[in-house]
């Protein structure tokens, strides 16, 4: 009977002294799994952003320009370097001038909420994004509505170039339409007679320095 407790004894010694052993490797191993799972939900908040290239800036960066919804940021000339205006803009006075942040729209996807601000021309209102378009391998696309407008009359464009930091708006409404171009952060709005069908930037003809 000794022989027989002193054998269950040790067993349970031995079953003890193993779970000790293996218990750190399992809590590693839930570990290990734990951030795998962090990374690839990492990822797949990454490649959320329609622009499937690195955009150049941190995550935390790409959050802020996503929760921002102000597409453009009127400014009059001497609130901002007047380095940064670019040379072509030769009719300021007629039009709006505004700070652009393309990652506002680089952080957008189709269903997603912008407002346009030209209270010059009576516009602020709110759009929803339609479409996403990639032109080509820099050239991305955004196209959209005016919310409870007709479609027909009140859509917009916003054509937009990573390499040469360039972008083309087109704004069309029931009041009118409007055209914008932007450089480097810096754009100028103007209002157009005619519709432009031709939303393409050409061979990056508008690279401006």
């Amino acid at each position: 009977m000794k022989k027989l407790l002193s054998i269950i004894l040790v067993a349970i010694i031995l079953i003890a002294g193993l779970f000790y052993f293996f218990k750190p490797e399992a809590d590693i191993a839930l570990k290990m799994d734990t951030g795998h799972q962090s990374s690839e939900q990492l990822l797949s908040n990454h490649s959320n952003y329609p622009r499937k290239n690195n955009l150049g800036v941190s995550e935390d960066i790409l959050k802020k320009a996503q929760a921002e919804t102000q597409i453009l940021n009127a400014v009059t000339p001497d609130q901002i370097d007047q380095r940064t205006i670019p040379d072509y803009f030769t009719n300021i006075e007629q039009g709006v001038l505004f700070q652009y942040d393309p990652l506002v729209i680089e952080t957008k996807n189709v269903g997603d909420h912008i407002q346009f601000k030209l209270l010059k021309y009576g516009i602020n209102r709110q759009a929803t994004i339609t479409n996403i378009e990639q032109v080509d391998e820099d050239i991305m696309r955004w196209t959209g509505v005016f919310d409870d407008l007709a479609a027909d009359l009140n859509h917009f464009s916003i054509t937009q170039s990573q390499k040469d930091n360039y972008s083309i708006i087109k704004v069309f409404t029931d009041k009118g339409n409007y055209v914008a171009e932007i450089k480097n952060g810096v754009g100028l709005a103007t209002s157009i007679n005619d519709e432009l069908h031709d939303d393409e930037i050409h061979d990056h003809e508008h690279d401006h320095h």
